[in-house]
């Protein structure tokens, strides 16, 4: 991909992209800033690193970016400024969603199947696909800020059983 590109068709969500969206790729080296700046840019190929073959490189990173995030969005509510909220929720439920697909070690491979590709991961919150529609479909609510709170934490428990189960397997 060149430096700027279009949406593939499979990341169109209307929460995330439409026909005429637009991507670029990142000159930023550093992790942390790459996920602030764009969402599902590994995912879509956008940045050439997969970090969903290098978990322990990436996933630290992704839970440290959603803890910031999260008290500057706990800040907009506590102000009663919703309507600034749904930007920094519209990038903290991107990625939570690539987060989850990484932990299982796996890209986000489209989000028009969602529902079909999260039945395939092996580590998920339970009821993920019901409680992330909800989130997706009313992202500005308060209940729904709390909601991904609660999803970030069930994936940060389910990704370090995910490190002890591979320790203990044979290489």
């Amino acid at each position: 991909m060149d430096r700027k590109g279009n949406v593939a068709s499979a990341f169109y969500h209307p929460l995330f992209f439409s026909e005429n969206s637009i991507v670029e790729r990142s000159e930023l080296k550093e992790v942390k800033q790459v996920i602030q700046s764009t969402i599902f840019a590994y995912d879509m190929g956008v940045q050439s690193e997969e970090p969903w073959k290098k978990q322990s490189d990436y996933m630290p990173t992704m839970f440290q970016v959603w803890r910031e995030q999260k008290d500057f969005i706990a800040d907009l509510y506590k102000k009663r400024e919703a309507t600034y909220a749904l930007d920094p929720m519209r990038h903290a439920i991107a990625n939570f969603i690539s987060a989850l697909f990484w932990t299982n070690g796996v890209n986000v491979p489209r989000l028009t199947h969602l529902e079909e590709d999260l039945n395939k991961l092996t580590y998920k919150p339970i009821n993920v696909y019901e409680r992330l529609a909800f989130v997706m479909k009313k992202p500005f609510l308060y209940h729904s800020f709390i909601q991904l709170g609660e999803l970030y934490q069930e994936l940060e428990r389910l990704y370090a059983k995910m490190l002890i189960v591979q320790k203990k397997q044979p290489h």
